[in-house]
């Protein structure tokens, strides 16, 4: 079916979907605050995904009951407070600005294993870190880095890289989670966990500020981050692991934030900023630096479910 060009539309279209995320949110956040907006979406995933995985889930009921604690946190970290951080985020800054400082996530990761697992940082990871630092700071700092003393940060900036560090201790933790937690099913049962999580929020929105969860204006661009951003994208990435391996699928992230400015530009109306594009090649360089390290890949056999992409964070 898949011959060895058309296996690399995989993880483009995943990191396409991905990219989009940031400008349905945004575009979407016109009618819904963050927490409205997640659990919209996140409920969209959940109906999609259950036809296919609550037979398995229900075979296997024992198993995900013994585990409710590790899918709870998994759940809370990777959905329920990551996703409205996000939101948030693009609230108070551009969508290029947070698209191209999620694109340092995986250094995040490399840095956070390396403080709580005491994993090793190699010469390369360690320059692909100091690069990608000096990404953030240019965008953050809009090209003034050597006057950070002096620069007034900005919120949503903020913001996003503290959502980076969600993301990352979500990575490790599915680390050392049960291959059957970071499948299709696992996966479920983490989404209807965090809807629980994101409820108060959206109660709160709801209720306190008179937010109408049904808004025709944001349909469809709800509809596209639940289906698209979270379901096919995910599927993508999960197929474009099992037969390409992680080695040759992680290189594709680095679109991300390439198509996030791209859409921005084109349906958002935002310029894309020369400390931006500066910026963004710091980051991507920085983590291209770092995957250059040599290190064993493990293989993922094409067995029912694939993992979970740790390192994506859309």
């Amino acid at each position: 079916m898949w011959n060895n060009k058309s296996l690399y539309a995989l993880p483009l279209i995943a990191a396409l979907f991905w990219g989009g995320n940031f400008v349905a949110g945004r575009a979407a956040l016109d009618e819904l605050p963050p927490f409205s907006l997640s659990f919209l979406r996140w409920s969209i995933a959940l109906l999609v995904l259950l036809p296919f995985t609550w037979r398995g889930i229900v075979s296997e009921a024992s198993f995900y009951r013994s585990q409710w604690k590790e899918i709870s946190f998994l759940g809370l970290l990777g959905i329920a407070a990551f996703t409205p951080l996000v939101y948030l985020s693009i609230l108070h800054t551009s969508t290029i600005n947070a698209a191209m400082l999620a694109a340092s996530s995986p250094m995040m990761i490399v840095l956070m294993a390396f403080v709580l697992l005491g994993d090793r940082i190699s010469g390369r990871q360690l320059a692909g870190f100091i690069v990608s630092l000096m990404g953030v700071l240019w965008i953050v700092s809009k090209g003034a880095i050597t006057q950070l003393g002096q620069f007034h940060w900005n919120t949503g900036d903020i913001i996003m890289l503290a959502s980076n560090v969600i993301w990352a201790l979500y990575s490790i933790r599915i680390r050392k989670a049960d291959p059957r937690l970071t499948g299709m099913r696992g996966f479920t049962l983490s989404i209807a966990v965090s809807l629980l999580f994101l409820l108060p929020g959206t109660l709160w929105e709801v209720y306190g500020q008179g937010v109408l969860l049904f808004q025709p204006a944001a349909a469809w661009n709800v509809l596209y981050l639940g289906v698209f951003a979270s379901v096919v994208s995910f599927l993508c990435w999960n197929k474009s692991i099992a037969l390409l391996g992680p080695g040759k699928a992680s290189p594709f992230l680095n679109f991300i934030p390439v198509f996030a400015a791209l859409f921005s530009v084109l349906f958002l109306n935002e310029r894309l900023q020369v400390a931006q594009a500066v910026g963004g090649m710091f980051i991507l360089a920085g983590v291209y630096l770092s995957s250059l390290t040599k290190r064993s890949v493990p293989k993922v056999r094409e067995q029912g479910e694939t993992g979970v992409p740790q390192e994506v964070n859309a």
